[in-house]
């Protein structure tokens, strides 16, 4: 919250105080709000936390109008699936409807919810509106919280920052790294909203390693979840390092042996950098 507060304030502060009529709620009052989709093209660039895997790269298009069962759609596809997608662009929500998992359709946006709002992502459960505020260009954005998981913002022509799924695969996170309109940079995820290992300059995931070869060289990570101490049990370790929600480095040790002592109970990132690789997995510290 103290967050979103600065940035409105300095938003204020560099472009004057807004007065009712210039007021950006008064044209989505009016007018329903602004497409999440571009005229000719949309093009989402995502990451993939594919947990013990590591991050990855995830192309989204959406494509070509469809009908099923009455119901406008427009079919969606990336690397790891198809789906189909609409939304209502007076109300500012937008649904997803998997072809290889479920006949059900998703919610991933709102922009209609108010302070204080609840919103399901499932498996990470249900997340609460904590402020909603207009951001530098004028877009509208909701900003959720969860007690156990990071932040996330639905915006106004983006979408939401973590895209549920449900066309990929429901356990695997995505989050936008960028979005383009008709070839265009609409937007580009800022440093406070990513994750470290993202290159925002190229709109992809800095570290991109050939999942075969993880696989193939897997190591042993445990207890999980821990309560004292976390062990990576691999001959070439050189280095572990623990980051919190945040991406903030919390705990780092060169031995195979992390002390978790007196760490907050939650999830965190866990990075074991060996001689030749480097593995990213999501633990629980009770």
């Amino acid at each position: 919250m103290k967050k979103i507060i600065m940035i409105v304030g300095a938003l204020l502060l560099s472009a004057g105080c807004l007065t009712a009529q210039d007021s950006p709620t008064q044209d989505t009052a009016t007018h329903g709000y602004r497409s999440f989709f571009g005229s000719e093209s949309t093009v989402w660039n995502c990451g993939m936390i594919l947990y013990d895997l590591g991050p990855d790269d995830n192309r989204v298009v959406i494509g070509r109008d469809t009908v099923v069962g009455a119901v406008h759609y427009r079919v969606i596809s990336s690397n790891w699936g198809t789906g189909l997608i609409r939304e209502d662009s007076v109300s500012g929500k937008m649904w997803v409807k998997g072809t290889h998992w479920s006949d059900q359709e998703e919610l991933i946006a709102d922009l209609s919810l108010s302070i204080g709002d609840s919103f399901d992502i499932g498996y990470r459960g249900w997340y609460v509106v904590d402020s909603v505020y207009y951001d530098s260009v004028g877009r509208k954005t909701i900003h959720l919280t969860h007690n156990n998981y990071p932040d996330f913002y639905m915006k106004e022509e983006v979408g939401a920052e973590m895209l549920w799924p449900v066309f990929f695969n429901p356990h695997y996170e995505t989050f936008l790294i960028c979005v383009h309109h008709n070839d265009t940079l609409l937007y580009k995820t800022t440093v406070e909203d990513g994750y470290n290992y993202l290159n925002r300059d190229s709109c992809r995931v800095r570290l991109h390693e050939s999942i075969n070869e993880i696989m193939s060289e897997r190591i042993n990570i445990y207890p999980n979840p821990c309560y004292n101490y976390i062990k990576v049990d691999d001959n070439k370790l050189k280095c572990v390092q623990i980051y919190d929600q945040k991406g903030v480095l919390i705990a780092e040790a060169t031995n195979s042996i992390v002390d978790m002592t007196g760490k907050p109970s939650g999830l965190y990132v866990i990075v074991a950098i060996t001689d030749d690789k480097i593995i990213y997995k999501k633990i629980i510290k009770k």
